[in-house]
């Protein structure tokens, strides 16, 4: 099932076409908060990129890492486990922005040419419903699940001792002679 925003114009653009960015100004309140998982490399080296340009234009983004704060996206029925699975923002309109949408959020917003381009081409009638179950059905779910298995992995990994797997440790005990029935 894909999941959209609840914007009826996911570009950001009012009736009269001013974007949030501009009615807001460098230094206003922020005018969209994007809430991503900063403990997932893809995701942040992203939003990361994205917010260096935000920061230095002063655009009035906000960002909220859902690892580690309290995301408050329980209002928009948005669980923990969703957050985890795919892009969230709230706009100044305390609308949701799921996906595709976000992203396209972000791009409106951010200061360079290039990024307003590419939300332009993302959101034309033919592409976006495309991009949007690209993103869904497959750049989604790969990185969810490919950080899901990294994150066991390193869990794992900090359970055993000195890092070594159990074959590795077999193999230390019969060489220092620690092993059962060296005694």
């Amino acid at each position: 099932m894909t999941q959209t925003s609840e914007r009826s114009d996911p570009t950001g653009a009012d009736a009269q076409g001013a974007t949030a960015e501009a009615k807001d100004g460098p230094g206003a309140a922020p005018g969209l908060t994007t809430f991503y998982n900063e403990a997932c490399p893809v995701c942040s080296a992203e939003i990361n990129h994205y917010r260096d340009e935000a920061d230095a234009a002063g655009a009035p983004l906000a960002w909220v890492d859902i690892s580690t704060e309290g995301a408050d996206l329980a209002r928009h029925g948005v669980t923990q486990e969703m957050a985890y699975r795919r892009l969230y923002a709230v706009d100044e309109h305390d609308t949701l922005l799921v996906g595709l949408d976000a992203f396209i959020a972000i791009w409106r917003r951010l200061p360079k040419r290039r990024w307003h381009l590419l939300a332009d081409a993302v959101s034309l009638p033919g592409v976006n419903p495309v991009m949007s179950w690209g993103y869904e059905h497959v750049a989604a779910r790969a990185i969810y699940g490919w950080n899901k298995r990294r994150l066991a992995r390193e869990a794992r990994e900090r359970r055993r001792p000195s890092g070594r797997t159990g074959l590795a440790r077999r193999r230390a005990a019969r060489v220092t002679g620690d092993g059962p029935g060296d005694g």
